[in-house]
């Protein structure tokens, strides 16, 4: 049975959505946790727009890794669909196990 899933494929996927997640999280918080710290040095106000900034960077956080996963799971159940039935009742998806090596011999 042929290998579906490449490691070195899988490898960058997962380090690819590791540095998406991260810039989704850290993008988002330095830019509008720094602007409300420089407005609240500006004004001379409390944590006031510093907190206003985390509050919006959660949000826009959110709203980005939410939209990313809607997007993988929409791909990945396109990728379902569009595999041959005989391929889903083996796994095809999967890397294969050591059965079926000993199949192939």
């Amino acid at each position: 049975m042929k290998n579906i899933v490449d490691p070195k494929g899988f490898r960058s996927l997962a380090l690819a959505t590791f540095y998406y997640t991260g810039g989704a999280i850290l993008g988002p918080l330095l830019f509008f946790g720094g602007a409300g710290y420089f407005l609240d040095q500006a004004s001379g106000t409390a944590p006031r727009y510093l907190l206003l900034g985390l509050l919006l960077a959660f949000f826009v956080s959110n709203v980005l890794l939410f939209k990313k996963v809607a997007k993988m799971n929409k791909m990945m159940s396109a990728y379902g669909q569009s595999q041959p039935e005989a391929d889903k009742e083996k796994g095809a998806h999967c890397l294969p196990s050591s059965e079926d090596e000993k199949n192939k011999l």
